[in-house]
């Protein structure tokens, strides 16, 4: 049997509307052409498929087998059209689907962050959201993440970054470690504590103060542990110490 030659859709929704509509006439006034427009293209519809598709008399149209076979399956391709088109239109709209979210665990303790977390989900109920509080998560492709939020001064060129703000660090600790141990007065008095904080891959020289963390950490941790930790503290004008600041932004893969 040969294969049918490729249809255009536009002519197939052409003879639904000629069927609905019962008049070539009428099914002209509803697509805006001639009634030699849809007359013309409804014989080309035919030669298409090489048969009849409908008798015309100067009352009514009669279909065919074979145009009843193209009715029922071209009523059916309209509505999956008419549905796709509703599809779209609700995608452009109104965000869908599922998003990772990845931030680093001092980031997620964060007083202005959570409700912002919260105040998006409500906004967006089509769309479901997924936070994973890692500092390990470096690959964002491989580990599957969409949207991150880090702390960095010069985001990766082969992602989508977007600055959200300006990120302070704060030394913190547990009162009963400066209780033991005392507070420092000096840089030079770091030497003699602990940090808490991502294990640093390079070795340090007996003696030295170990560099402050590339990553945030928990406060809670800090107030577990004997130690010291650096924490992100949003924006300026916060009452304690500051240290030098990095920009705050969201990467993209």
């Amino acid at each position: 049997m040969p294969a049918l030659p490729a249809l255009d859709l536009n002519l197939i929704q052409l003879f639904v509307t000629i069927v609905d509509a019962g008049t070539l006439s009428e099914a002209a006034v509803r697509h805006g052409v001639t009634r030699s427009h849809v007359s013309r293209n409804l014989q080309k519809l035919e030669r298409a498929f090489g048969a009849q598709l409908i008798r015309r008399s100067t009352r009514r149209l009669e279909l065919t087998q074979q145009g009843s076979v193209l009715y029922e399956h071209g009523t059916r391709m309209a509505r999956e059209v008419e549905s796709a088109r509703h599809a779209l239109q609700k995608l452009g709209s109104e965000p869908t689907g599922h998003v990772r979210l990845s931030i680093p665990t001092g980031l997620g303790e964060l007083d202005p962050l959570r409700p912002l977390l919260v105040s998006f989900a409500l906004r967006h109920p089509s769309l479901t959201l997924r936070v994973l509080f890692s500092n390990r998560v470096s690959d964002l492709i491989s580990s599957e993440i969409d949207v991150a939020l880090r702390v960095m001064s010069t985001p990766p060129q082969d992602y989508v970054a977007r600055a959200l703000g300006e990120v302070k660090w704060v030394l913190c600790a547990a009162p009963a470690y400066l209780a033991q141990f005392g507070p420092p007065a000096h840089p030079r008095d770091l030497a003699r504590l602990h940090f808490l904080g991502p294990p640093d891959p390079r070795p340090q020289a007996p003696g030295h103060a170990a560099p402050a963390p590339q990553r945030p950490v928990a406060r809670g941790q800090a107030r577990a542990a004997a130690a010291i930790g650096v924490f992100p503290v949003p924006g300026a004008g916060h009452p304690r110490r500051r240290g030098r600041g990095a920009a705050a932004g969201l990467c993209g893969a």
